[in-house]
């Protein structure tokens, strides 16, 4: 399949960004890619590329990987080592918008690209020279720059998932010769998008992020509790309130203890404020791993957060608070479930505290059956569970060495 985005494609998929961001409310990719104009205007110098300290030089590599934070790489690590001991060489960049702005003018495109799309093109043109991949990966899935990395080199490309894919905006470029995803769900998901960009093979692997030591055994259940807290909390009106309805719910019930795992980009100043005067919450160590976050709890509550993925795995059932009705046509998925269908095998959201009670007792009353349900909700999401690495590492040989001997489907 070698159907590329043509530029007034292009042109197209980054206007639909702009349009969607700009709904949303969010600064638009286009101005996240010149805001820092006049600063580069005027320090103008040679281009520094950021890399990971590892990545001494610029070098000819057999795997480019393009990433988007440093957490790309550091939850990915094991794969890349693992391609590293097969003898590939890789080298890691950066995707970042100072970085697009500086390689605007260190290297010459086609005058034919509209200005909008010069910084993606010459950055993509860099890598390419600089590096001169045999095999390309990328994390980057709402961004132009993929495509312009897939037409100024031989290189396939791939894309890399860091989660389970939604239908929205942001999944809708599939321009890239293969497409990762974890599993089903993300399948589902993506042909329910109406607004996809390109064509693609997509391949299900598994998460490249759960860890090998992602083992718990079955507990009995208790009343202790784990929830997943979110960066959002203190800032969307929305879930800010399913987490105080929470907090009454747990402040009413002095017979359950409730366990918080803040996000990894969490600011928990507002959650520390919120249940200073609750004595039966504790508030986890943002560096206390899953496993032992979910160690003595027997039931995870949550919105509709992705570790609930990860907690299945772990023989740990779901309850969701969500004080949304359920209208399984809207396009919000907060609303209709249509992002993890969590309700498709666990007890319907719960909206006010008496139904807080009632679905954590029908989990507690009813825990058998639902643990089994933790493997099918796994089994849908996830193609593999703990040996996605060594699966994902060989079919990336596979590609390298032009030799598809795994299952994908063209979309």
């Amino acid at each position: 399949m070698e159907s590329k985005l043509d530029l007034i494609e292009l042109a197209k998929y980054h206007h639909y960004l702009r349009k969607c961001t700009n709904r949303d409310r969010q600064k638009s990719l286009f101005r996240k890619v010149f805001k820092h104009f006049s600063d580069y205007v005027l320090k103008f110098s040679n281009l520094t590329i950021a890399r990971l300290n590892h990545v001494r030089k610029l070098e000819d590599c057999d795997i480019l990987v393009v990433i988007t934070s440093v957490v790309d790489y550091s939850q990915t690590e094991s794969l890349w080592t693992a391609l590293e001991n097969k003898g590939y060489k890789i080298s890691i960049v950066i995707d970042k918008s100072k970085n697009l702005m500086k390689s605007a003018f260190l290297s010459k495109v086609s005058s034919k690209i509209p200005a909008c799309l010069v910084p993606f093109a010459s950055f993509a043109s860099l890598l390419i020279k600089r590096h001169n991949p045999k095999l390309i990966c990328v994390f980057a899935h709402f961004d132009v720059l993929p495509s312009f990395l897939r037409n100024f080199s031989n290189a396939k490309t791939i894309y890399i998932p860091h989660a389970i894919m939604d239908s929205s905006y942001l999944y809708s470029s599939i321009d890239y010769d293969y497409y990762f995803v974890f599993g089903e769900s993300s399948l589902v998901n993506l042909k329910e998008n109406k607004n996809k960009f390109g064509k693609t093979k997509l391949v299900k692997t598994g998460s490249p992020v759960i860890r090998e030591s992602y083992k718990l055994q079955r507990t009995t259940p208790n009343h202790n509790l784990l929830f997943f807290s979110t960066w959002s909390i203190g800032k969307d009106k929305n879930l800010t309130a399913n987490f105080h309805l929470l907090l009454d719910f747990i402040a009413k019930h002095q017979d359950f203890k409730l366990f918080i795992k803040p996000h990894p980009k969490e600011d928990t100043t507002y959650i520390e404020n919120a249940v200073e005067k609750i004595i039966n919450i504790q508030i986890l160590d943002k560096k206390v791993d899953m496993v032992t976050a979910l160690g003595t709890a027997s039931i995870v509550i949550t919105n509709y957060s992705t570790a609930s993925i990860e907690a299945t795995l772990l023989n740990r059932p779901v309850v969701v608070v969500n004080m949304f009705d359920l209208d399984e046509t809207s396009t919000d998925f907060r609303i209709s479930d249509k992002y993890l269908y969590l309700e498709n095998y666990f007890p319907s959201r719960a909206k006010t505290i008496d139904e807080i009670e009632d679905r954590i007792f029908q989990v507690l009353e009813n825990y058998d059956y639902y643990l089994d349900q933790c493997k099918e909700f796994s089994k849908f999401h996830l193609e593999t569970f703990t040996d996605s690495v060594e699966k994902i590492a060989n079919i990336i040989e596979e590609i390298y060495h032009n030799n598809e001997q795994f299952t994908f489907e063209e979309i």
